[in-house]
């Protein structure tokens, strides 16, 4: 099979970078502990440090916008340029069109994982990320109407971001509840890697795997992050909580039924209703 890229998506604070720091250790790590260095042979595909990779990105305005102009672009050259192992992005774009420019296509997807969390969760998670009141991003986390865009970001809303990856039906995928995988990280994560080994060339290594996954558990990269920091976290920890339900405890009645109502069909579908 020809190598193309392989996604990590979700909406932001649904695993994503829990995923990726379990593959990276298994893909690429070595007997030792995990280090957060590895996750950057998994980088976010939308930033300048891996456009930087095959064009010079240092004219590419991230104000006005103009980058997506470059997805596919910098998908066919990275793909001519690296080897398949080297070809896995994480990413929070929506599958679809900006000003009828393509973010992915199966000319340049091998296949995707989708990571997807409780929308109530979610706000949560995402408002303790960015130091805000949930109160604050409610109107804009449920609009159907806005793209909020922030550096190389372009954000939908938690249903439209869903729906979109849901509608790529023309390369294999792997739709991951985030609540599936804490509860049963071995589980999850040996499925995971079958499905992969359909694809590319990945040996199941069952001594390795244990590793990857109790090393990789979301408190011992909490306890990490405490010990040694995280770079990609901001004002607060990145691996704050990584429980499920703790919204019932954090959001106003009124905030949990604007949620239902907005997103109700897909949260019933994925079992959160």
């Amino acid at each position: 099979m020809n190598k193309k890229i392989i996604w990590i998506s979700s909406f932001p604070k649904s695993g994503n970078t829990y995923l990726r720091c379990f593959l990276a250790h298994y893909l690429f790590g070595s007997n030792k502990e995990f280090d957060f260095k590895i996750i950057k042979n998994i980088n976010k595909f939308e930033t300048k440090h891996v456009f930087n990779k095959v064009m010079n990105a240092s004219s590419i305005s991230t104000t006005q916008f103009t980058h997506y102009k470059y997805f596919l672009d910098v998908q066919r050259k990275l793909i001519e340029k690296y080897d398949q192992n080297k070809l896995i992005f994480k990413t929070h774009h929506f599958f679809g069109e900006v000003d009828n420019y393509k973010f992915t296509s199966n000319e340049t997807t091998l296949l995707f994982i989708y990571l997807i969390r409780d929308p109530r969760e979610v706000l949560v998670s995402y408002a303790n990320h960015n130091n805000i009141n949930t109160k604050e991003i409610i109107e804009s986390f449920i609009s159907e109407d806005s793209i909020l865009k922030f550096e190389m970001d372009s954000l939908i809303n938690w249903r439209l971001h869903y729906k979109s990856w849901k509608s790529f039906r023309s390369v294999p995928s792997i739709f991951i509840k985030y609540e599936d995988l804490i509860d049963n990280p071995s589980k999850i994560l040996g499925n995971l890697l079958n499905f992969l080994s359909r694809y590319i060339n990945i040996q199941m290594n069952q001594k390795k795997f244990n590793r990857s996954v109790e090393f990789t558990k979301f408190d011992n990269l909490q306890k990490l992050e405490i010990e040694k920091g995280f770079k990609e976290a901001q004002e607060n920890r990145f691996f704050n909580s990584g429980k499920k339900d703790t919204w019932k405890n954090i959001l106003s009645t009124n905030d949990i039924n604007k949620i239902e109502k907005a997103f109700k069909t897909e949260m019933q579908e994925l079992g959160y209703l």
